[in-house]
């Protein structure tokens, strides 16, 4: 096809469909503490980009995979329905304002109607890339839902350089059935307390994360073209008896030499190599979970099977033995007990375990977590593929958190995590160490907080690293201004200063401007910042070397229609456009 003709497709594409979401207002998160915990809330981030619940119809397990979410305060939120605005959302017990900033994007509220349709259609220049449509991320959305509860949900993506719009394409439709639901596409189950599939129990667990896994994600919703999960997905429930079976396949970007292989979940297809390594690893699956109780009490049984196509191999000598490399069949138990003031929770599996307590009251409440992980336990993201790669295994750990509400306006988390590995690999030092935050907030007044975050890690064959952060936030009904300082330091030093800006509401026009100054003298003295992003919510952003990132989003919406656009300049600069509308 002559290169001009897509181009004028291209356009085309995105001048029809000019659509999506309600305009969304834009979080600002928790301090990202260490660079395990930054990059564990980015994959967060991305499982949720786009994600729009509606507020008065979405259930409690829709609710929980919301960040920082627990079981009580999603109870909470249902139990004050219905709601006109989300900022009524505020009445209820247990969220804060900081809170509700997060999960603020990732909500709606919209009128009864018996069909519902949203559409978003998004272009992206990246940095380094040349301002033509050849050089383009390209991006469609689609949902729709029916009054019999029918839902579909369907996504492309296509990277810069690729030829076809539909480069990478995801989606669902769910059928729910009288006795059975039904997800025929793209599925991320989270059974238990996420041993088998999760994408996040090996990164530092810390405060935000040490909570029960009780969400099940049935959509791939996001643009991760990595990793996801294609096929049938049956779930249903009897009295106290809750089943899940499920059966597909995922692709990966591989290459395969005579020593090793290697699995990329990252990176652009604009070379011949990429191209030749995408979806060059197969993996089907074929699971089941049964769970015996209620939601506060229960048991549970995943069983996992798993083969890969090529099949892996060992290296001895100059031949190649061919092994399904522990590929094979899995499987765990996973327990829950709940009251109201203690959670037990615990999955184990052949090799593997991971187990936790929560305890306490409002005002003090604290997390004990444990886990291990044996040198040939083998599950990662969401299905093991150790066979080819060398997933974070063969490790240990402890976390300890403290939360302590000192009044109304002080709060102070406590952190104390310990990790080791259970056995050297090779000649490899065995690493062990540990990591200690110290979180501190503090309320002025109603719209004035400040939050001091001391950090320090140290491991066997890592430079310690010891970071200090001072953020100060001022808030009003329609603006809000956030400025903050760190120092971080790992063998060198790194400082960085920064400054975000909002004004505007959900509805008419909305403006947000940030600037970063950073001067960081090696990698490992590293900062994480965020900024706001294009659909709504934010991007978490890595500082190195000496410069300043800078940036602003003009948005424009109504109850039903939404046109946003972003600049910003790190090194390079970079921008994108979204057109959004919901009926």
């Amino acid at each position: 096809m002559p290169e001009h003709i897509f181009h004028i497709r291209t356009l085309a594409w995105h001048t029809v469909f000019t659509l999506c979401l309600p305009a969304l207002l834009f979080a600002q998160p928790s301090v990202i503490y260490t660079e395990e915990e930054a990059e564990a809330y980015n994959d967060l981030l991305r499982d949720l980009e786009g994600i729009s619940l509606e507020l008065n119809r979405a259930s409690a397990k829709d609710l929980l995979i919301l960040p920082g979410l627990t079981p009580e305060l999603a109870r909470q939120i249902i139990a004050h329905r219905p709601y006109r605005t989300l900022a009524e959302l505020a009445q209820v017990q247990g969220l804060s304002e900081e809170h509700l900033d997060l999960i603020a994007p990732y909500l709606s509220i919209a009128p009864l109607r018996p069909w519902r349709l949203q559409y978003i259609s998004r272009v992206t220049r990246p940095s380094k890339r040349a301002n033509s449509f050849g050089d383009m991320r390209l991006y469609q959305r689609l949902e729709i839902a029916s009054p019999a509860r029918l839902s579909a949900f369907f996504l492309t993506e296509r990277d810069p350089e690729e030829p076809t719009l539909t480069d990478h394409v995801t989606g669902y439709i769910a059928l729910p059935l009288s006795r059975v639901n039904i997800i025929i596409g793209d599925v991320r189950p989270e059974w238990g307390q996420g041993l088998l599939f999760s994408r996040r129990t090996r990164s530092a667990t810390g405060l935000s994360y040490a909570r029960t896994r009780t969400a099940t994600q049935l959509g791939n919703r996001t643009s991760i073209e990595h990793g996801a999960l294609r096929g049938i997905y049956l779930s249903g429930s009897h009295t106290h008896l809750s089943w899940n079976l499920m059966y597909g396949q995922m692709t990966w970007d591989a290459t395969f030499g005579s020593n090793s292989t290697r699995i990329y979940t990252s990176g652009l297809h604009d070379t011949e190599t990429s191209q030749a390594r995408k979806n060059a690893l197969r993996e089907r699956l074929a699971g089941a979970n049964i769970t015996i109780g209620s939601s506060q009490k229960h048991i549970g049984l995943t069983i996992l099977n798993t083969t890969f196509s090529p099949v892996a191999s060992d290296t001895v000598g100059e031949s190649a033995v061919p092994r399904n490399a522990r590929a094979g069949r899995l499987f765990s138990l996973n327990a829950l007990y709940r009251t109201d003031h203690i959670a037990v929770f615990g999955e184990i599996a052949p090799e593997a375990f991971i187990t936790g307590l929560v305890a306490g009251t409002p005002i003090l409440r604290i997390h004990l977590i444990g886990r291990r992980y044996g040198a040939n336990f083998h599950s990662l993201h969401g299905a093991p593929y150790a066979a080819y790669s060398s997933p974070p295994n063969n490790e240990w750990g402890a976390f300890f958190g403290l939360t302590y509400r000192i009044s109304k306006s002080k709060r102070l988390d406590i952190a104390l995590d310990r990790y080791g590995q259970i056995m050297p690999e090779k000649s490899a030092l065995p690493e062990r160490g540990g990591r200690l935050r110290l979180n501190f907030t503090h309320r002025f007044s109603r719209g004035f907080s400040a939050r001091l975050t001391a950090d320090t890690r140290s491991a066997t064959n890592r430079v310690p690293r010891q970071s200090l952060r001072l953020s100060f936030t001022h808030k009003r009904s329609a603006r809000a201004i956030t400025t903050w300082l760190q120092r971080a330091h790992a063998g060198t030093s790194g400082n960085a200063a920064g400054l975000r800006f909002q004004l505007g509401k959900s509805t008419g026009f909305s403006l947000a401007l940030w600037a970063t100054h950073h001067k960081i003298s090696s990698y490992n003295a590293r900062i994480y910042d965020v900024e706001p992003d294009v659909w709504g919510g934010i991007r978490l952003l890595t500082l190195s070397g000496n410069g300043t990132n800078r940036g602003l989003r003009l948005t424009w919406g109504t109850t039903h229609f939404r046109l946003s656009t972003r600049y910003s300049h790190h090194r390079t600069s970079s921008w994108s456009a979204q057109l959004d509308l919901k009926r």
